[in-house]
């Protein structure tokens, strides 16, 4: 469905002048049709989204910029921080690709492409990936030990986007603790399609838009805004976004045990 400028603005709560200020500063780019109108499609309205959130941080607009740049997909010739951080958990363990992507159920080729970064994974890889190294998604995305102060600025937090999927994941936390919270933004219509699992248990809660959650044994779910859910992560799960953006508040608590500390 196609929104004018006008129907765009009033979606994401800011003005058209608004958007007409980030397009000109490099922060989106508005495809037109042929009478030269702006026009704005599901990607366009989350980067608009998006953009509202990295500037009501506080963040100035060129550092914006610069963030937002990187989250686009990355070019070949450029390894992206969580390629180096995928090959560097394999060697420190002495893997070649072969053996790591027999592990995960992937192919060579596309854990070559991770780690290059051409490509930035999908949710249920990553996680896969995550669990194999003994890390919690947050730190895979983070690509750090997860050392250091607890607070996360909210200018400063960890940004990803997973390809193809329409998900952007940030972190919300960092240091030796159970606990990983993150803020979910998704497309219409987008999510996770394939049911997965994985050790520990998970919490959400529906910040906006409307989130359909099903767990294996024909257990359907609609979380509207304000809604909050938990389960055992073990259980087979998989989600979409409804018919708006969503955004949620997703935490994923360890398995019992020692917090894993990252060997990269």
């Amino acid at each position: 469905m196609r929104m004018r400028i006008q129907e765009a603005a009033a979606e994401v709560g800011v003005s058209p002048q608004t958007i007409r200020k980030w397009e000109r500063r490099g922060l989106v780019r508005c495809p037109r049709d042929s009478a030269g109108a702006r026009y704005f499609l599901a990607p366009e309205l989350v980067r608009l989204h998006l953009i509202k959130q990295v500037l009501g941080r506080g963040t100035r607009i060129a550092a914006a910029a610069a963030l937002l740049g990187e989250l686009d997909e990355p070019p070949a010739a450029r390894r992206s921080e969580l390629g180096q951080t995928l090959a560097r958990l394999r060697q420190s363990r002495g893997w070649d690709l072969g053996d790591a992507a027999r592990r995960v159920g992937l192919s060579e080729t596309r854990l070559a492409a991770l780690e290059a970064g051409r490509s930035n994974g999908t949710l249920v890889t990553l996680q896969a990936l995550a669990t194999l190294y003994g890390l919690a998604l947050i730190d895979l995305v983070r690509g750090e030990s997860g050392a250091g102060p607890a607070l996360v600025r909210a200018h400063a937090r960890p940004v990803l986007l997973t390809s193809g999927e329409g998900l952007v994941l940030e972190g919300l936390a960092q240091g030796p603790v159970h606990l990983r919270p993150l803020l979910v933004t998704a497309e219409p219509g987008k999510g996770v399609d394939a049911f997965h699992g994985h050790p520990g248990e998970e919490f959400i809660w529906v910040a906006s838009g409307r989130l359909h959650l099903e767990l294996t044994g024909d257990r359907a779910y609609v979380l509207e805004a304000g809604d909050s859910m938990a389960f055992r992560s073990e259980v087979l799960h998989r989600w979409h976004a409804g018919d708006g953006i969503l955004q949620a508040l997703w935490v994923h608590r360890d398995a019992e045990g020692p917090v894993p500390t990252p060997r990269v």
